[in-house]
């Protein structure tokens, strides 16, 4: 069985979309499925980690193709100003429907095209983010009429981000979102949520058309993981990217609280954020007076991550809530889980992260507006440190099915269905 994967996101690029392809590549080969990868030149991205490269199988031809559109591909910092970033959308929108990756599209779209005329026998796998990624597949599927699986890393229309700038665009996107959905034959999502809307805005398709495929982790990646929390102070950590949509603001007022009312915890409590950040972020921890006790670093190795799991007593996911926020379910999530660290999650209430937190036994998960809950929980956690406990998250038997080659098996069976 041959597939043909277009993503842009890749090694060597880094960040969190990398890992989800990358991972079913590098066990694909294990149930006899041959991948050949398009995407994007090393240039394409901001954030890289060239050591991830080691993990792609030699049997598996890549195809790099160079974006026209610099994507800040220097590889190098640490912080982005939210007015930039938000400007730069706004006016790639304009012009550039779905989005700024839609040259880049074109062009894989056309290297595709050779490898399928040679060796037209392939299953076409595309994933997003960039959005674009699954017009280059419609247009495939529409030349060759090969078997088609469009894979949402992230929601479409329904994105945090999604801000067309008119009314003609956002019926485009939506028009666009529509063609994907009912030509691909199979639509993989990677939350309980995200297949609930769009099984409910697109209730003339089959639901069986949607299929839930979540993020994990690959236990290769825990292979040296040690818990070696710092004696000397109570740290929370937060790992990955954080973006304009993901604010601050509901761990920092809690925290700032907890530090007026016990000034004691001044001395032993901090937050560190590994990953990328915004302006705003910082400016956050400015307006609620705990700069001192928030340390933003640099992006890092995804293997360098993995260790960062282990020096934390509390691990911080945050999701916006509402209609969109409750259909995220990030990948790190599950690496958050395998590391037996606890969580503390403030999504929405009815999202997947606050439901499998609880049902995980892996920690805590509130409300992002639930101020007076997310003091009290911090400041029991403090205590259980000051007291010299460890407490633990989720147990490792129950994370099986969430381990990337468990993952891989269920998208090799979906692959034997086309």
């Amino acid at each position: 069985m041959k597939l043909l994967v277009l993503a842009y996101f890749f090694p060597p690029l880094g960040g969190a979309g990398v890992q989800r392809t990358l991972k079913f590549v590098r066990y694909l080969p294990d149930f006899g499925v041959r991948p050949t990868v398009v995407t994007a030149h090393e240039t394409g991205y901001w954030i890289r980690d060239a050591t991830l490269t080691k993990e792609i199988p030699k049997s598996v031809t890549v195809h790099r193709v160079k974006n026209p559109i610099p994507m800040g591909g220097g590889g190098k910092g640490k912080r982005r100003s939210t007015s930039w970033i938000r400007g730069l959308r706004w006016v790639a929108g304009l012009g550039l429907v779905p989005d700024a990756y839609l040259p880049w599209s074109l062009l894989a779209g056309r290297c595709a095209t050779q490898i399928l005329r040679r060796e037209p026998d392939h299953i076409l796998w595309t994933t997003s983010s960039p959005d674009s990624t699954h017009l280059a597949g419609l247009r495939l599927c529409r030349k060759f009429d090969i078997p088609w699986v469009a894979d949402f890393r992230d929601p479409w229309t329904q994105r945090l981000s999604f801000a067309p700038p008119t009314a003609i665009h956002k019926k485009i996107h939506h028009s666009m979102e529509k063609a994907v959905i009912e030509r691909a034959d199979k639509i993989i999502v990677t939350s309980y949520m995200t297949r609930e809307d769009f099984v409910g805005r697109y209730p003339s398709i089959d639901p069986g058309k949607f299929v839930v495929l979540t993020n994990g982790f690959d236990e290769g990646d825990f292979r040296d993981f040690k818990t070696e929390l710092p004696p000397e102070c109570f740290r929370i950590l937060h790992l990955g990217q954080l973006n304009p949509e993901r604010p601050l603001q509901p761990l920092l007022e809690p925290l700032s609280q907890l530090l007026r009312r016990r000034p004691e915890a001044k001395k032993d409590i901090e937050l560190v954020c590994v990953g990328p950040h915004y302006a705003t972020h910082e400016a956050e921890a400015l307006r609620a007076g705990v700069e001192g006790h928030v340390r933003f670093l640099p992006p890092c190795r995804h293997r360098e991550g993995v260790a960062w799991l282990g020096t934390a007593h509390l691990l911080l996911l945050l999701e916006q809530e509402g209609e969109r926020g409750r259909l995220i379910l990030p990948g790190k999530f599950w690496e958050y889980l395998r590391s037996g660290r606890p969580l503390l999650t403030l999504a929405d209430p009815e999202g997947d992260a606050v439901r499998l937190t609880r049902d995980l036994g892996a920690g805590w998960a509130f409300s992002p507006r639930s101020g007076v809950e997310i003091l009290d929980c911090l400041e029991s956690r403090w205590q259980t440190f000051r007291e010299g406990k460890t407490e633990h998250g989720a147990q490792r038997e129950d994370l099986a099915p969430f381990e990337r080659k468990a993952l891989t098996h269920q998208l090799f069976d979906i692959l034997k269905e086309l």
